[in-house]
């Protein structure tokens, strides 16, 4: 049978689950529950013979047109060796690393700790970090750019703030990503060392 929009909506829960193969896309798969939700896989051995199942999507979230077109492609990736599975995996892993390296978190996991213990204005420092730069909290740190700080300080400048506060503003900052470079969660400090002209 191919598991066709049409095709799906003629089945109805069991007491058990059970599974309709497609007989086009070889591992194409629904599995119907007791609860009557139905789910899309691609049933396929790795490399190393290994059996996985790539979860693909629940009916009614995505069609089944949709979910072949996943099919068809993740399939073609497995007849190429790649592990789908695997690569989801390592792709969540990559976007929980990313989320970790934005300046919040950064502040709250590494800098903060870090600072309040060696700096005796760390708790000030921390303060003032999340007041001024409250617009960059969710941006990662390598992308944190010398254009964004020199936007930044032309901004305060224009607010009538006096130099020397958007000095030591800046000044933490650069600190931070400093340390950010020293414990290898960036590669360099997109700041540099010298003076950020505005």
């Amino acid at each position: 049978m191919q598991l066709t929009n049409r095709a799906v909506d003629t089945f109805k829960p069991k007491d058990k689950p059970y599974e309709v193969y497609d007989d086009t896309i070889k591992g194409f798969l629904l599995r119907v529950q007791p609860s009557g939700t139905m789910v899309y896989y691609l049933a396929y051995r790795n490399s190393e013979g290994k059996k996985h199942r790539y979860r693909i999507g629940t009916h009614g979230t995505i069609t089944a047109v949709q979910a072949r077109n996943v099919a068809e492609k993740k399939s073609g990736a497995v007849a190429l060796s790649v592990d789908v599975h695997e690569v989801r995996k390592e792709e969540r892993i990559q976007a929980e690393i990313d989320k970790s390296k934005t300046l919040k978190a950064f502040i709250e996991e590494r800098y903060k700790p870090w600072v309040v213990a060696h700096r005796k204005s760390g708790e000030r420092t921390i303060q003032m970090l999340k007041k001024h730069f409250n617009d960059m909290m969710e941006t990662p740190l390598d992308e944190i750019t010398l254009w964004n700080a020199q936007k930044w300080c032309s901004e305060r400048l224009k607010e009538k703030r006096k130099p020397a506060t958007v000095n030591r503003n800046i000044a933490a900052l650069k600190a931070l990503l400093t340390k950010a470079v020293e414990w290898d969660i960036i590669e360099t400090s997109p700041l540099g060392s010298g003076l950020i002209k505005y």
